[in-house]
């Protein structure tokens, strides 16, 4: 009888609805544990793996793959590291280049234990633990730790894919694309981070003086970076001689004490002007502390669009308008590239003292930049132009990371010469952002975590419990 009384407990527990609810949520609970390890499995069996840094450090832009896919040659990149003692990020953002091309290669090689190996890269300085050789066949270039880690008075950035990937494009080029860099106008002198930034794409930069050098549209491009007066009649008439057999020219014009006459007459001739009035920015979200230090807006281009994309403002220091002219030949086809805000205006008047908006000063926006094609021709061979109107955007304090300025330059240089599968790879920052909270914010929250919050998971467990009970 107890037997039996013992099977019909047995039964009876089994239909009971607390019985009911704890089978489940254990079965609930072995079917999780059995998803979570399975994913682990696969994960651990396919080498899958999730980039979730906010700036996508470790997975490659789009502008480094669609270079790297276009390479036909076997490349070397050689990671100069102790055995186990690799930088571990580095490592990760190099097994990158072999996933997007089998031609690539990454090796770690011990300097200590192969001397004589790192011995032949060694030119100009020693190489040693840390520094990274790119090669393909007799062509190498060495990166050292800073031109994979720069550091700025405002940010930390990881520049290892720009360099990187710029010293593939290096070594794997058959010949250098020549840049003509106009001087004689009180010009302002290339940064050192700039020239290396072009010759990581493979240019190489002559210095000219128009008057006496001569130019020629079949072997480079023409690069006039903020001449602080007007150009001759003569140096005119060269630079456009050089666009009419298909040359290509950049230019970045400081506004100047009086009208840049003879440069204005170049650039009417492909539909443009430059405005002899200083730009002031009256919007706050398009200036940097300074009126005259504008934070224009990028249009839509093939030049602007990686700057668009990396979130990085470009910064102009006196800018002035650049305004299209009534009539233009059909051919020329003009883009502007930057522009500021509707509440910009431009001072006239350049001896007045008044910043504010006067009488006869101008209405903004303005367009700052454009980038103009003569499509008589071949795509090639047809004459561009891309002009800045402002001086130097790329000195030593407007190139620190976190700003698109060097981008704006490369990009625009690589348009002009038809390189557009070398846009410029930006480096991604690496500066953490802060939680700014106020003395009443900090309350606020800290009540929530500390008190709100466990209160109500502690009433909701005793409402669960009283529940349970009477059931």
């Amino acid at each position: 009888m107890k037997k039996f009384n013992f099977i019909s407990n047995m039964n009876s527990s089994f239909k009971d609805k607390k019985f009911k609810q704890g089978s489940y949520a254990t079965i609930s609970t072995i079917i999780i544990i059995c998803i979570v390890v399975a994913v682990n499995l696969l994960v651990g069996k396919f080498n899958v793996k999730f980039d979730l840094t906010k700036n996508k450090l470790y997975t490659l832009s789009d502008q480094s793959k669609n270079i790297l896919k276009s390479i036909n040659k076997d490349v070397n990149i050689i990671a100069l590291y102790q055995a186990g003692m690799e930088d571990k990020a580095l490592k990760q953002i190099l097994s990158q280049y072999e996933k997007v091309n089998n031609k690539i290669r990454v090796k770690y090689k011990d300097p200590q234990l192969y001397p004589e190996f790192v011995k032949k890269y060694n030119k100009d300085e020693n190489i040693g633990e840390g520094n990274i050789i790119v090669e393909c066949g007799n062509r190498f270039k060495v990166l050292s730790y800073s031109d994979l880690v720069s550091y700025s008075n405002y940010s930390q950035s990881l520049t290892a894919e720009q360099n990187i990937t710029g010293a593939i494009v290096y070594v794997t080029s058959d010949k250098k694309l020549l840049i003509y860099n106009v001087q004689g106008h009180n010009e302002d002198s290339l940064s050192y981070n700039v020239i290396n930034y072009l010759e990581n794409q493979n240019y190489e930069i002559k210095n000219v003086n128009l008057l006496t050098d001569s130019i020629e549209a079949d072997k480079g491009m023409l690069m006039i970076m903020g001449p602080k007066i007007d150009l001759t009649p003569n140096e005119i008439s060269k630079v456009q001689s050089f666009l009419q057999k298909g040359g290509h020219v950049f230019i970045s014009a400081p506004i100047m004490k009086n009208e840049p006459v003879n440069l204005n007459k170049l650039l009417l001739n492909y539909g443009v002007k430059l405005e002899n009035a200083l730009i002031v920015e009256g919007s706050s979200s398009n200036s940097l502390k300074n009126p005259l230090y504008i934070i224009p807006d990028n249009l839509n281009h093939r030049i602007t669009e990686p700057i668009t994309n990396s979130k990085y403002p470009i910064i102009l220091r006196a800018s002035h308008p650049i305004t299209n002219v009534d009539v233009v030949r059909h051919t020329v086809k003009i883009e502007p590239l930057l522009k500021t805000s509707d509440k910009s205006y431009a001072k006239t008047n350049l001896q007045s003292e008044i910043l504010d908006k006067e009488k006869r000063d101008l209405t903004g926006p303005f367009v700052v930049a454009s980038a103009i094609t003569d499509e008589i021709g071949e795509d090639d061979k047809n004459p561009k132009i891309v002009i800045v109107s402002s001086g130097n955007f790329v000195d030593e304090s407007l190139t620190e990371n976190g700003l698109g300025n060097t981008d704006l330059l490369l990009n625009s240089i690589n348009w002009l010469a038809n390189n557009t599968q070398n846009i410029s790879v930006s480096p991604k920052d690496l500066s953490s952002n802060y939680l700014q909270l106020s003395g009443a914010k900090q309350l606020i929250f800290s009540g929530l975590v500390v008190i709100v919050i466990p209160l109500i998971i502690l009433v909701s467990g005793i409402v669960v419990c009283i529940r349970r009970k009477n059931l």
